[in-house]
């Protein structure tokens, strides 16, 4: 019987965590159209096409391990769809989510149970995924760190609910889940969302823009 590697195993689980974290938070980037005004309010109703989707901030904080500081890059993921708010304050939401991530782990992330793993070693560990996880590659970086690459298949996700305005902030309650809010701003055919400042305890922080146009 062959004696999994403990250490690279557990490096794993901290490294897919962090991009588990990333995607929940729906960063990405993409044609740069983000940055603009995102608090002026204005009418909602309409079907609108998701146009880019831009990160805000995004950390990485690992709880109960000595690793933190994981960078996470999500300029290769794509997202595409539409946002209907009916007049009635329902909506419909049909997007897919797509790309590629890339994370930079430094070396003081490198070693658990007072074993030190090599770029090598964590890339053998995820090639391929034999344990169900995430396959990805890792190569040596800068300052003895690693950078591991992820690609992401195509995933679909639809969502319906109601929908409530307070001045320049939208409210989306799913009918099964939990409401969110967002700042946003109606500029002609332009519809920016711009998410409050989320938390996931142990995982991630951050926050994220969205940019869409009328049908």
């Amino acid at each position: 019987m062959q004696k999994r590697d403990t250490s690279v195993v557990g490096i794993k689980q901290v490294v897919l965590l962090t991009g588990a974290a990333a995607v929940l938070l729906g960063c990405g980037s993409g044609s740069g159209q983000c940055g603009g005004n995102v608090a002026c309010g204005g009418n909602l109703v309409g079907t609108w096409n998701i146009e880019d989707l831009c990160v805000q901030s995004a950390t990485s904080t690992m709880t109960g391990s000595t690793c933190s500081g994981i960078g996470v890059s999500t300029s290769g993921l794509r997202e595409s769809g539409t946002i209907t708010f009916n007049a009635d304050l329902t909506y419909t939401s049909n997007a897919t989510i797509s790309g590629s991530l890339s994370e930079t782990v430094p070396s003081s992330c490198l070693t658990t149970g007072g074993v030190t793993v090599s770029c090598a070693q964590l890339n053998a560990g995820f090639q391929p995924a034999s344990d169900g996880g995430l396959a990805g590659s890792c190569v040596s970086g800068g300052g003895g760190s690693c950078v591991c690459s992820f690609q992401f298949p195509s995933q679909t996700s639809m969502e319906s609910g109601t929908y409530s305005i307070s001045g320049s902030t939208v409210t989306n309650t799913p009918t099964a889940g939990t409401a969110s809010s967002s700042s946003y701003c109606v500029q002609g055919s332009t519809l920016t969302l711009a998410s409050m400042p989320m938390s996931m305890p142990g995982a991630s922080q951050g926050s994220a823009e969205l940019v869409l146009t009328r049908q």
